[in-house]
């Protein structure tokens, strides 16, 4: 399965809250403080990620900001 990497924290804590598994946190061997967040492509994934990026997808702001900070606080314990 292709997978679908990107950088952006918000699209990946959202990906996460629906139910999505992030397989790894990878970094960008171009951009050494960059990292990409790495998921399983799948049909439902690009659909999400296409409404998150239309501004149309609704999820409670609570856990989004819950799911940030776990993505944050591994992003800062692989430093």
């Amino acid at each position: 399965m292709p997978e679908f990497l990107r950088w952006n924290l918000g699209l990946a804590a959202t990906l996460v809250l629906l139910g999505f598994k992030l397989k790894e946190i990878r970094k960008n061997p171009n951009s050494p403080k960059k990292k990409f967040f790495v998921f399983e492509e799948t049909p439902e994934l690009l659909a999400a990620a296409k409404k998150y990026a239309m501004g149309t997808l609704l999820v409670d702001p609570r856990e989004l900001d819950y799911r940030r900070f776990e993505l944050l606080s591994r992003l800062n314990g692989e430093n």
